[in-house]
């Protein structure tokens, strides 16, 4: 015995749904697209302007637009020391982790190596401060404004969806 819908003919959805699906699916990945391109544009946004450490870039296009150019030329002069700064941190982190993984144990080189990160860390934090100061003391009102916007944005981009309660 064969069943009595296997021996029908299998009905087609209507032309009008198909080409709705097709329709939906192209607004879905088209979104996706969007949403994709604007964060890889963002990313590499910072990482196209040479020669910058990866904060002074983020810095950098805070800035309002007139004013970036006289920021970058700040910011490379300085970019020797945010390079040792790093190549500090870097090597403290390395002493960091050296001290964890010695045997035996010494507790107090684990302490001058997290002492020697902190000291390091602190440097290159004023060493941003400080470029912040300079660029911010050299803009107007409304260009500061702008900058103050500019990091907003920064904020909002960067921050994760459960601190922005």
């Amino acid at each position: 015995m064969t069943d009595a819908t296997a021996s029908e003919p299998r009905r087609r959805s209507p032309l009008w749904m198909r080409a709705l699906l097709v329709v939906s699916l192209s607004v879905n990945l088209a979104f996706v697209g969007v949403v994709v391109g604007q964060s890889i544009r963002m990313q590499t946004q910072e990482a196209r302007i040479k020669g910058l450490d990866r904060w002074q870039a983020r810095l950098l296009t805070m800035v309002p637009e007139p004013r970036r150019d006289e920021a970058k030329s700040l910011m490379l002069a300085e970019l020797d020391l945010f390079r040792e700064a790093r190549a500090q941190m870097a090597e403290s982190r390395v002493r960091t982790i050296a001290a964890v993984r010695r045997e035996p144990f010494e507790p107090q080189e684990l302490a001058a190596a997290l002492q020697a990160r902190v000291s390091e860390m602190n440097r290159l934090s004023d060493l941003r401060h400080r470029q912040m100061l300079e660029i911010a003391s050299k803009l107007n009102a409304e260009e500061r404004e702008l900058f103050a916007e500019g990091m907003e944005r920064a904020i909002r981009r960067w921050r994760p969806k459960s601190a922005a309660r």
